[in-house]
């Protein structure tokens, strides 16, 4: 993991192909977050969503900042994109992120260990917060639309739970060692996480989550077969 701050992060903006603004909302108990992707300065993406980590909810707006940031890097991820700038309106995201500020619960200890596991290089960039900067404003925007999202996100409670799951492994996997691309959810019942041993690319790992299939993971698509045994002891320990 590599970042820019301080006085070369303005040198460094310039460089950057990708722009990502993120941002987090706490609005009547419920925790959002959002965030806009440029390109050369133009927007290609937006996202947001409701978050449901146990870990945020005591956190108010920082559990959304934080998720909002980590949905940027997997954004980053699944596209293959290695360097990126990052704007934010949380002091504390950068000093989290960089180790100028310990982290000591379990929300801040799983951001940084993500940051951590990460290859791309992020350049990182503090707005104020409600002051007019057009794509954090945005950004917030989308967040509070996320926090106001709870009750479609409950509509496919499997779904939902893949998701959550999913990522989460993602991140497991991440911390001992793996490079791990998250690809998303497919036909409603699947996601496909496509993974790195350091060496080389050993396939992807899919895990159901149906009616009938909860929160299993098939690896068929694995390149190593190898890495099955210990892929399924990994996900036995994460799953507690």
């Amino acid at each position: 993991m590599t970042w820019n701050c301080g006085n070369l992060s303005s040198k460094l903006a310039t460089e950057e192909e990708y722009k990502i603004y993120v941002d987090g909302s706490y609005l009547d108990g419920k925790i959002g977050y959002g965030l806009v992707v440029l390109k050369d300065d133009k927007v290609i993406d937006e996202l947001s969503g409701y978050v449901s980590d146990p870990d945020a909810q005591d956190s108010r707006q920082v559990g959304g900042e934080l998720v909002a940031t980590k949905e940027a890097i997997r954004w980053c991820q699944s596209r293959g994109i290695k360097r990126v700038a990052i704007y934010y309106d949380l002091d504390n995201i950068k000093k989290w992120a960089t180790g100028e500020y310990k982290t000591r619960k379990p929300l801040t200890q799983n951001f940084k260990e993500f940051i951590d596991s990460t290859n791309i290089k992020i350049s990182w960039h503090k707005v104020k917060a409600h002051t007019g900067v057009k794509w954090n404003e945005r950004a917030d925007e989308l967040a509070k639309a996320g926090a106001n999202s709870q009750g479609a996100t409950k509509k496919n409670g499997l779904v939902d739970d893949l998701e959550e799951k999913a990522k989460k492994f993602s991140d497991y996997l991440q911390r001992r060692g793996y490079s791990v691309n998250y690809k998303g959810i497919y036909n409603s019942q699947a996601a496909k996480l496509s993974l790195d041993d350091g060496f080389q690319d050993i396939g992807h790992l899919n895990i159901y989550n149906t009616k009938k299939l909860h929160l299993v993971p098939k690896y068929h698509e694995l390149r190593d077969k190898s890495k099955q045994s210990e892929l399924e002891e990994l996900w036995q320990e994460f799953l507690g």
